[in-house]
């Protein structure tokens, strides 16, 4: 699971916004600096990326479901929020997994780094929301909000 979270948020590998070594750190290379049995902060962040996408969609379609919030800007100012929490989140998990001792020494990790991979969750989150809400399937029971995308209000 992993792998397929780290592809995503290095983008397929064309855009890392972020060193190799956090990718190391984040995939769960060990404190030993010896193999990948650590904790897999790909997952844990990733599973919460598409948690708050999935709770903010049901949240904006379904439980507020309001006509004041059928504009545009709703869906952006939904968007918008969804993705400075995914920013924070990722940047207090992992700058909180790189005190001294929690990872391997050898591996050069900066504060940019920390806040690039931030940057590619937030972006994540914001692809992740636009696809999801994009497919009417998901907005279809929606009463007041069926509609409400970011390219049509």
């Amino acid at each position: 699971m992993s792998e397929i979270f780290s592809s995503i948020y290095e983008f397929g590998g064309l855009l890392p916004l972020y060193s190799a070594d956090l990718s190391d750190h984040l995939r769960g290379f060990d404190v030993s600096c010896t193999n990948y049995s650590g904790s897999p902060y790909y997952t844990y962040v990733g599973f919460f990326m598409l948690t708050t996408c999935l709770f903010a969609g049901a949240l904006q379609y379904y439980i507020i479901d309001s006509p004041r919030y059928m504009r545009r800007s709703a869906w952006w100012i939904t968007t918008t929020i969804l993705s400075v929490v995914n920013l924070v989140f990722a940047f207090v998990v992992v700058s909180n997994s790189l005190k001294p001792g929690k990872f391997c020494e050898n591996l050069v990790i900066t504060t940019g780094d920390v806040v690039g991979f931030a940057m590619a969750n937030a972006i994540c989150a914001f692809l992740f929301y636009l696809i999801m809400t994009s497919i009417p399937v998901f907005r279809a029971k929606s009463i007041n909000c069926k509609y409400t995308t970011f390219y049509k209000p």
